[in-house]
């Protein structure tokens, strides 16, 4: 029989993207997982008393958010809620957590970058141009100085191999199968995760107590036109249904980085892990 108690994990958000495929990554016997999605716990209000006593009471040894409105228009063109959800609400969960004895876990983003360097490390100057990278970057702060554990994990984009309106890869497999164009900027680079890596590296970081801030990610590093092509290519599809476009073309509402790719060598060497790259993942992925 097996007597190491399995840690507890409380995982908020975990009705969306990443958050969901945490839950499923992380169902495990070493791991008793507690789940809350927005019906439990809706960050652009208040954290119930009730909820923080739950917190507090179950022991958890790490809370982990994926709780966020990550969509970066959203966040500039509300950001009133936005900052309630990304910012105060955030902050409020990180510090019950803490005083609860539970180290966080904080999933960042490679907009707290500027987008002017490749790759970035995770010691590199942030300097987010937008609303959602600033949101990201002020978090990390809270937890740089008001923390002595935490695990802050910064993605570029998010791929999984599961169908998910979020998964990058899911309108241009989609696209590519009816023999439509995808739209795919040829000056925006970066290096994509799955998600199902993600949760195995959550499994291998709690099992060493790993702390501090990690990038993850691929090795292989595209702009998003290259990677629409390299998928067409690979799945058997007309790689001329991807349609380079450029950045200045489209009208943002603020300044986005072109340069989205993190540097992944610290997680690996401390892990000895291997990011799955797009090549392994593609044969594997379900549409």
């Amino acid at each position: 029989m097996n007597s190491i108690k399995p840690q507890k994990i409380l995982l908020v958000g975990s009705s969306g993207f990443l958050g969901s495929a945490l839950a499923k990554g992380l169902n495990a016997d070493r791991f008793a997982v507690d789940f809350a999605g927005r019906q439990q716990l809706d960050l652009s209000k208040p954290i119930p008393a009730e909820f923080a006593r739950g917190l507090k009471n179950k022991k958890y040894q790490y809370v982990v958010n994926c709780a966020a409105i990550t969509n970066v228009e959203q966040c500039f063109n509300d950001q009133a809620l936005s900052h309630n959800v990304n910012v105060r609400g955030t902050q409020d969960l990180l510090a019950l957590a803490r005083d609860s004895g539970a180290t966080p876990v904080f999933f960042s983003s490679d907009y707290v970058f500027s987008g002017k360097t490749t790759p970035y490390l995770e010691t590199d100057s942030r300097n987010p141009l937008t609303v959602y990278g600033q949101q990201k970057l002020a978090v990390e702060k809270y937890l740089e100085n008001s923390f002595d554990k935490y695990l802050i994990f910064r993605t570029s984009k998010l791929i999984s191999k599961d169908a998910h309106p979020k998964n990058i890869l899911y309108p241009i497999i989609q696209n590519l199968a009816a023999s439509k164009t995808s739209q795919c900027f040829e000056d925006q680079l970066l290096n994509p995760v799955f998600v199902e890596d993600i949760a195995e590296v959550l499994k291998s970081a709690f099992a060493r107590d790993l702390t501090g801030a990690f990038h993850l990610g691929t090795r292989r590093i595209f702009t998003r036109a290259e990677l629409g092509r390299f998928v067409a290519t690979s799945l058997g599809y007309d790689k001329h249904l991807i349609e380079s476009i450029f950045m200045t073309q489209i009208k943002f509402s603020e300044p986005r980085p072109n340069n989205n790719s993190l540097y992944c060598q610290k997680i690996e060497e401390a892990l000895n892990y291997r990011f799955c790259e797009i090549e392994a993942g593609l044969p594997t992925v379900l549409f």
